[in-house]
């Protein structure tokens, strides 16, 4: 019950008194924020402002540790960061903006750690890298482009024609990413194609953040080990292809009533 009265304040449904205080008076004490004269670990919003008088800080706490969305800014009044803590641990997509308002990485966290992809622009706007990483740790090499390749596309600019992609103004089939976002901002799918048709790696996330799917194809079809998973992040579903044709399905999730 406790609990549940903690996240209601959160979310503005009952009537909690929001208290908010700034910075310059909190107190850590083995690993919680606590303000003068209270016993308790503090449970409200912390602040911290530019000698401009500017905010430069504000981030939710509940029994002392962060838990809820913690934003900064620049001096000139553009947000620098977002994220979302759970339980004093960074959780889900974590966005970082240059002064001009450009964004220039979004990195998903999973209990404090970097997990799953990690996206990087330069200042330009153009992208610039990216990389994947399991519990912490890089999986594979980052995958790197130049200001001026035009490799990655919204799927909202491209086309088929005759069972092909192409991207626009282009005559000749499309290379390389062509990528999908929910309307807040997190990537849903990322395909990759060769010549226009499938070839590589396909992607899916929930708009948690989590891993979806992962297919491979060659040549169009799928082939090889494809993965899906639950929002949970639990794993739910083994495939095999070979040349588009299903071998065999391992599926980790018992039915319903089994």
């Amino acid at each position: 019950m406790r609990v549940l009265i903690l996240i209601l304040c959160l979310v503005g449904l009952v009537g909690c008194e929001q208290r908010t205080v700034d910075a310059s008076v909190s107190q850590e004490r083995h690993g919680l924020v606590y303000v003068p004269n209270e016993t308790e670990p503090y449970t409200g919003n912390i602040t911290k402002s530019y000698p401009s008088g500017q905010l430069e800080y504000e981030a939710a706490l509940v029994d002392g540790k962060q838990n809820g969305l913690t934003r900064e800014w620049h001096e000139n009044g553009q947000l620098e960061s977002e994220a979302t803590y759970v339980d004093g641990e960074k959780n889900g997509l974590a966005r970082y903006w240059s002064e001009n308002g450009q964004l220039l990485s979004e990195i998903t966290y999973v209990d404090g750690r970097q997990n799953g992809l990690s996206r990087y622009w330069y200042v330009s706007g153009e992208f610039k890298c990216e990389d994947r990483y399991v519990d912490g740790i890089l999986t594979g090499l980052p995958r790197d482009f130049h200001e001026s390749d035009q490799r990655i596309v919204d799927r909202s600019l491209v086309q088929e024609l005759d069972g092909l992609i192409y991207s626009p103004n282009q005559s000749e089939p499309f290379t390389g990413y062509v990528t999908e976002y929910y309307s807040s901002g997190q990537l849903r799918h990322e395909v990759e194609y060769v010549d226009g048709k499938l070839n590589g790696l396909t992607r899916g996330w929930y708009e948690s953040g989590r891993y979806r799917f992962e297919e491979n194809h060659v040549n169009g079809r799928r082939h090889g080990l494809n993965r899906y998973w639950q929002d949970s992040g639990r794993l739910m579903l083994d495939k095999v292809y070979v040349d588009g044709e299903e071998i065999v399905t391992d599926n980790y999730v018992r039915p319903t009533g089994t």
